[in-house]
């Protein structure tokens, strides 16, 4: 019942003969919800019962409210990261575009320069859009998550030093950064890789500034491998580190951040499609460590 689909989240009741605690454990570790030893009377019966029934009714609600704010999120943050700088682009365009205008070279080159960071905007809120929604859709397809786990990244040191200089040189930022790597093979594809190290240090660029430093450090064991990075911003609060999740983005009136707040959700699903996990370490007005593990077939 818990590898069908169609039954997976039905409460299951055992109800055997066996009393010794380890028929009880040997039970609930193939699924069972609750246990009842022989005899038991219906009271017994009615009381697990409902105790399951609640249970599921509770798990039931937190996913629709989690849904909902998902859902609220999405339409909040899509039309403003595809509206606003869509506006920008017009806006430059129709002034571009009209005969009577007198515009300089300078004036020129600027509208260029904010029409492409404006498409820019909409091009990475787009692909994090759709990334993310294949990333779900992988959970469900066992092929396609046996081919990707078949792939590899060779040269991780070069590849990981490569990608975090260029990430700070954008930012004007290489002196604030510390590498720390180690070489070798992992079993990831370097698109996905490569998204994991551009959100963790995009994250620690965004939430700190210029002068505070970055630490970014990769290594190997035999069978684990570690990326983690660590910058000395302004730290998130106790509440922030609880609500990471899609489509929630901080500080976005106060910091005027941009985003769908996809960036963490796409690294922690990359790293758990892989078999891996994120933590996160945070103290307010100090540091984040964002760290990510992943296994290796050694």
């Amino acid at each position: 019942m818990r590898n069908e689909p169609s039954t997976a989240s039905i409460p299951f009741i055992m109800m055997t003969g066996w009393s010794s605690k380890g028929g009880q454990r040997q039970g609930m570790a193939l699924g069972a919800d609750d246990y009842l030893s022989k005899p038991f009377n219906a009271s017994e019966l009615i009381d697990a019962v409902a105790a399951q029934l609640k249970k599921k009714e509770r798990a039931q609600t937190q996913v629709a409210k989690q849904t909902s704010a998902s859902e609220t999120s999405v339409n909040v943050l899509l039309p403003a990261e595809i509206g606003m700088p869509l506006q920008t682009i017009i806006g430059f365009g129709q002034i571009l575009s009209n005969p009577g205008s007198e515009l300089s070279r300078q004036d020129i080159s600027s509208a260029g320069q904010q029409i492409s960071a404006a498409s820019f905007r909409i091009q990475r809120a787009v692909d994090n859009f759709v990334l993310y929604s294949q990333l779900l859709a992988l959970e469900s397809d066992s092929d396609a998550l046996n081919q990707l786990r078949a792939s590899a990244t060779p040269d991780v040191k070069e590849f990981v030093d490569a990608r975090v200089l260029n990430l700070a040189r954008a930012r004007g930022r290489e002196a604030d950064i510390t590498l720390t790597t180690s070489d070798g093979v992992l079993e990831i594809e370097s698109e996905y890789l490569g998204r994991l190290v551009d959100e963790l240090v995009d994250n620690a660029l965004k939430f700190s500034s210029p002068g505070e430093k970055i630490a970014v450090m990769c290594v190997f064991s035999p069978d684990r491998f570690g990326l983690a990075v660590t910058d000395l911003g302004r730290g998130m609060s106790p509440d922030q580190l609880k609500n990471i999740n899609a489509f929630v983005q901080f500080g976005r009136l106060t910091d005027n951040n941009v985003g769908l707040g996809l960036g963490l959700a796409i690294a922690r699903k990359i790293a758990f499609l892989h078999g891996g996990a994120l933590s996160i370490k945070s103290k307010m007005g100090e540091k984040t460590r964002v760290a990510i593990e992943l296994p290796r077939k050694g």
